[in-house]
């Protein structure tokens, strides 16, 4: 029975289809920002010192560029980023922390603050391709 309105309405059956979307998880995303956020602090702070001080402010900022990138992992395996979004993400944050390991040797004719400046763009760069991620999957959910 249906009822519309006030009648009721015999044989007649209401039939509904509901289409349930999956959320994506972002919240390994959003912590991947907050530690990108904090080694670019780390890495725009960097250049206003001697080249020691480059160095050990880069150091420092290698601990949250790794985390981000392991935080970025999970999310890809979560489903929450694409395959190519994590190869795009995997390469500018490989870049960053490579300028960050690689300040003490500057094989490249590079000074620690050059190394700084690098990093603070690749690091940026993975900041703005994790944010489009995070947009898109909130979008899809």
């Amino acid at each position: 029975m249906f009822l519309r309105g006030r009648r009721v309405h015999p044989n007649v059956e209401l039939l509904m289809r509901v289409t349930i979307q999956p959320s994506i998880p972002v919240a390994q995303l959003e912590e991947a920002e907050k530690a990108l956020e904090e080694a670019l602090v780390l890495e725009h702070a960097a250049p206003h010192g001697s080249e020691k001080h480059v160095a050990r402010a880069l150091k420092k900022a290698a601990v949250p560029l790794r985390k981000a990138d392991e935080l970025v992992a999970t999310a890809a395996r979560e489903g929450a980023l694409s395959t190519t979004s994590q190869a795009s993400i995997d390469f500018f944050l490989g870049l960053a922390i490579a300028d960050v390991r690689d300040v003490r040797v500057s094989q490249n004719g590079l000074t620690a603050k050059g190394y700084a400046y690098a990093a603070a763009v690749d690091s940026q760069e993975a900041l703005t391709l994790i944010g489009t991620a995070k947009s898109l999957a909130k979008k899809v959910s």
